[in-house]
């Protein structure tokens, strides 16, 4: 046996007896588990394996495109909830864990190159946008025009806060769409007497008037709607990815193009159907519909407040991935939001707060929880773990 031969059977033999204690970390008793960590050679020993490992990955394995997967991660969203043991008794370092479960999760997905991905990377939840944030009025396909002050024209009333079409006059039906900048929600009330609340960067596409069998409007991001009930002529609202058909009722509907389309009914009832297969489902009032991979649908029952709180100028997060309350921080108040520290994207927040806050009191707010940190650089908010944290 050579000298580079007899390295690696150096290496095998710790590797294959750590191994054997991390397959049973999962089922070890509480008293197996504080001996395990407590035991240095142990923790040596995972070391010195996730090294091992690592360097042996890094060998054989293709490199993978970090940038793509960092895009794919960005565009759908999906925040891994993970569990970690350490309340209690268990005053064990957090790197360390960590660590070691970095370690199980190599021997078990090495196919997947995850020793190849930056951990520690900073994520950017939100990107502002410097451009002038301006409610903007389109007609027939022409330039934007911004709302300003009082205008009045054609039977139509628009102001700052609202636009109310219930008494327009036109020979033929015409085209319209109002757009909402970052954070603003505008009020539309169309002709038929149906309220529309446009939340922040979304955009309403509608006729000045309905002529047909079908009220058919288009929404661009999200919306609160309360339908004048009129049973000869369903109103539907149609997104990138589902249409929602409705007599006379009250349902708030997300439709972001980069985020999940979410359909909560509050009061009535709905049918949303998925454009690319026609599948179709009713909801009840309390109910969420949300389209998974633009397949099948998911309906829960939920607690409505929180997709309808910014309606009455609110933030409702309950339980929700923090980099999901980010995002909606973000949008608001149109400012670049960075995580350092990968590790909190899977934390869950409870947060409530009022939407006309100014952004150093939110940052307030968000220093309060005992895990977050949270400073202001100008147009940027950076999120960080406490100090204690960073030090365990």
């Amino acid at each position: 046996m050579d000298k580079k031969e007899d390295k690696h059977k150096v290496a095998e033999e710790p590797m294959e007896h750590t191994l054997d204690c991390m397959s049973r970390l999962e089922t070890m008793s509480d008293e197996e588990w504080n001996e395990f960590f407590s035991d240095k050679n142990s923790m040596s020993d995972c070391s010195f394996l996730l090294g091992y490992k690592e360097a042996k990955l890094r060998k054989e394995a293709i490199k993978p495109n970090a940038e793509k997967a960092w895009q794919h991660f960005h565009t759908s969203y999906i925040v891994p909830e993970t569990t970690r043991r350490h309340m209690g008794i268990w005053i064990y370092p957090l790197a360390t864990i960590a660590a070691i479960l970095a370690i199980v999760f190599i021997l078990k997905f090495v196919h997947l190159n995850s020793s190849d991905i930056d951990v520690s990377r900073p994520f950017m939840a939100f990107t502002a946008d410097h451009a002038p944030q301006l409610i903007t009025i389109t007609e027939d396909g022409s330039r934007p025009n911004i709302i300003e002050g009082r205008q009045q024209r054609d039977g139509i009333l628009i102001n700052d806060k609202e636009a109310d079409f219930t008494h327009a006059s036109f020979a033929k039906k015409m085209i319209r769409s109002i757009a909402t900048p970052r954070g603003k929600s505008y009020k539309i009330i169309l002709n038929d007497g149906t309220m529309v609340l446009l939340n922040a960067e979304s955009k309403l596409i509608f006729p000045t008037s309905f002529v047909g069998k079908q009220r058919n409007v288009r929404l661009i991001g999200e919306a609160y709607f309360k339908v004048k009930h009129d049973t000869a002529h369903p109103f539907i609202v149609q997104t990138e990815k589902v249409n929602t058909r409705v007599l006379g009722t009250e349902f708030n509907l997300r439709a972001y193009p980069t985020s999940d389309t979410h359909v909560t009914l509050i009061s009535g009832s709905v049918i949303v159907c998925n454009r690319s297969n026609n599948k179709a489902i009713k909801l009840c009032p309390g109910q969420d519909a949300t389209l998974l991979g633009n397949k099948d649908f998911d309906i829960t029952t939920v607690d409505t407040d929180y997709y309808v709180q910014w309606k009455d100028g609110y933030f409702y997060f309950d339980d929700l991935p923090l980099v999901e309350v980010m995002k909606e921080l973000g949008r608001w108040y149109n400012v670049d939001i960075e995580i350092c520290d990968n590790s909190l994207l899977s934390y869950r927040l409870h947060f409530i707060a009022e939407r006309q806050a100014s952004i150093d009191q939110v940052v307030e707010n968000l220093n309060g929880f005992s895990y977050l940190s949270a400073t202001r650089q100008g147009q940027k908010i950076i999120i960080s773990k406490k100090m204690h944290l960073k030090s365990d």
